[in-house]
């Protein structure tokens, strides 16, 4: 199990932090570069995924779309370069739906592909939990009852699924319950799911979530869920022998996904992160239906226009920006100052604008190659740009303080706390930070304790049955908001 301040963390499954750890001692160190680099890996790896699933079943057009929706969903930008368990767990879940589809379609053993998927989803398991049995053996499952083949569930193949799963998980499992107890395997599976399964709630919140979700699910997939309308707009694909299996079984893993963050009030749309793969296959498939000869003009005219319009947005948005930079100081605000270019980087953007105008403009979603990898690329070039530029100049960038601090301590200085400290300020300091017993009285502090850190939260103050000096404060919040939510405080002892 991983450790911080030597605390075991038993929130979750190590499958993430090993992936880590195992960067940190065969590649680099883990700096800010390093873990970014990381994680592009794991959500490019996501879309090659997403692109040799779809071209099995789709055109080389329709497979490349799919691809390349995955890689631009306005959530994906943000979440596929974050280190959080979302990217990795993403790739597990889907691999494990998305590779045994592809191996029952292809007639191969039914016992090599239910251990195929059921070793993929032990994998997802011990990267983020239960959520990853639910999404595989539930899809899988349902799939097979639709498709008419319930048949195939009763037989002894079927079983060597939930087996491979329990055989890859009962690797650590079975240790870690020898060592932790059943106090810590409760805390491993349940823990960061216990919350969003919570009874303390009331109804009107359950509806309003039920509500709100979808549309939330919705604009994380901005730009490219508006296609899915593409769907309902020409049914013929239940009658395609190809797609009507495929969208039925892309039907079976989006519900999987998202049904149980749905009926939870507590559900978060980046917990649906597992589904984004099969919504760009959905989206593969409009792209697709679109470039055949009997595709509908409706359906062709819609995609059509929401390139066009999407073409626009972008290149409106790079003119706000040009706006915003030429008048400067004229902008009071802080976030519209933020949004403020690099010159280079704005003449790129508006370059690249105009030619992803012109090459939109000029072609339809008959031919969509063009304007689907133009459209991308000025994505890309958007949300890793402008968007990212914006987030440095409002968000905390608390790390070189805490560098800087930790720099103008003497290096046998000894810093300690009561309680687990905010994970960014233990990232930055750096150094060991011990967990010491709270003391009951100012005699019990240990004589050679030199600081003392404390996390407070908005309004609270030190606790502590000592008198104490303040040497420093970091806020720990993403962005300023005047007052810190979060602050570590750092206390000298009055000897």
């Amino acid at each position: 199990m991983p450790t911080q301040q030597g605390v075991e963390i038993l929130d979750r499954p190590p499958l993430q932090y090993w992936t880590l750890a195992l960067v940190r001692l065969g590649l680099h160190e883990l700096d800010p570069l390093t873990l970014r680099l990381v994680q592009a890996c794991v959500t490019l790896a996501t879309a090659l995924l997403v692109w040799w699933y779809a071209a099995a079943f789709l055109s080389q057009v329709g497979a490349l779309a799919a691809g390349l929706c995955f890689a631009t969903f306005g959530h994906v930008f943000d979440l596929g370069r974050r280190i959080e368990t979302d990217g990795l767990f993403a790739l597990l879940v889907v691999a494990s739906l998305l590779v045994w589809h592809r191996l029952w379609t292809t007639g191969r053993s039914r016992a090599l592909v239910w251990l195929a998927g059921g070793a993929l989803a032990g994998l997802a398991a011990l990267t983020k939990g239960i959520q990853a049995p639910v999404a595989f053996f539930g899809a899988s499952f349902l799939w097979l009852l639709w498709a008419g083949r319930g048949g195939a569930l009763p037989r002894l193949s079927t079983l060597c699924g939930p087996l491979a799963f329990v055989a890859v998980v009962a690797v650590w499992q079975v240790p870690c319950l020898l060592r932790e107890g059943w106090e810590g395997f409760a805390a491993t599976w349940w823990s960061s799911g216990a919350e969003r399964y919570a009874t303390d709630f009331s109804l009107s919140s359950l509806l309003m979530h039920v509500l709100e979700f979808p549309v939330r699910v919705a604009g994380a997939t901005m730009p490219w869920s508006p296609l899915l309308l593409g769907l309902a707009l020409d049914r013929s694909w239940r009658r395609d022998p190809v797609h009507g299996p495929l969208l039925r079984f892309l039907a079976c893993g989006c519900a999987a996904v998202f049904v149980p963050v749905w009926i939870s009030i507590y559900g978060h749309q980046r917990y649906t992160m597992p589904m984004y793969p099969l919504l760009a296959v959905l989206c593969g498939v409009v792209v697709d239906r679109a470039t055949r000869p009997e595709a509908r003009a409706l359906v062709v005219r819609g995609l059509t226009v929401w390139y066009r319009v999407l073409a626009v947005l972008l290149a409106a948005f790079a003119v706000v920006l040009l706006v915003i930079t030429v008048a400067g100081d004229a902008f009071t605000h802080r976030n519209a100052r933020a949004l403020a270019q690099p010159w280079p980087l704005l003449v790129v953007l508006l370059a690249c604008a105009g030619l992803v105008l012109r090459l939109v403009w000029r072609g339809d979603a008959r031919r969509p190659l063009v304007p689907l990898v133009a459209l991308a690329a000025l994505l890309a070039l958007t949300a890793n740009g402008p968007v990212v530029n914006f987030q440095a100049a409002t968000f905390v960038d608390v790390g070189p303080k805490i560098r800087a601090f930790r720099a103008t301590l003497p290096a046998d200085t000894k810093l300690v706390s009561f309680e687990p400290m905010h994970h960014k300020f233990v990232y930055w300091y750096e150094r060991r930070i011990p967990i010491l017993p709270k003391p009951a009285t100012a005699a019990d502090l240990p004589a050679d304790v030199d600081l003392v850190a404390v996390h407070l939260g908005r309004g609270q103050q030190p606790d502590l049955p000592f008198a104490w000096d303040e040497v420093a404060r970091f806020s720990m919040d993403r962005r300023e908001k005047g007052e810190p939510y979060e602050v570590v405080v750092v206390l000298r002892p009055r000897r």
